[in-house]
């Protein structure tokens, strides 16, 4: 196992039935590995998936992806709109909706 390295390149190789992989140090340097397999241990948020939404960037409201939950950010008695139903969506909108006044969830 390798802990913080980060995978910049992986790619099958049919031929040899192994994987091309370049690892980036935390030094900055990069090293090829040709393992048998991989196993990726960074975790769901690793790299959030935000919407395409026209205006999102502009929205002038506190706005915020769960993997970067803003504790500042006071929502008891607020109107929220939670944007996605998947395992996390399901699991933050019960809270939400105990806390807010109105929860509007998009799918």
């Amino acid at each position: 196992m390798k802990f913080d390295h980060k995978v910049v390149a992986a790619k099958w190789d049919e031929t040899t039935s192994k994987w091309n992989m370049t690892v980036r140090h935390k030094d900055g340097t990069e090293e090829t590995k040709r393992p048998n397999f991989i196993i990726s241990g960074s975790g769901l948020f690793s790299t959030p998936n935000l919407p395409d939404i026209k205006g999102i960037t502009s929205y002038n409201r506190p706005s915020f992806h769960t993997s970067y939950w803003d504790h500042s950010v006071e929502y008891h008695g607020k109107r929220i709109g939670l944007i996605g139903t998947g395992s996390t969506g399901t699991q933050t909108a019960p809270a939400l909706a105990r806390a807010a006044e109105h929860l509007t969830v998009f799918q």
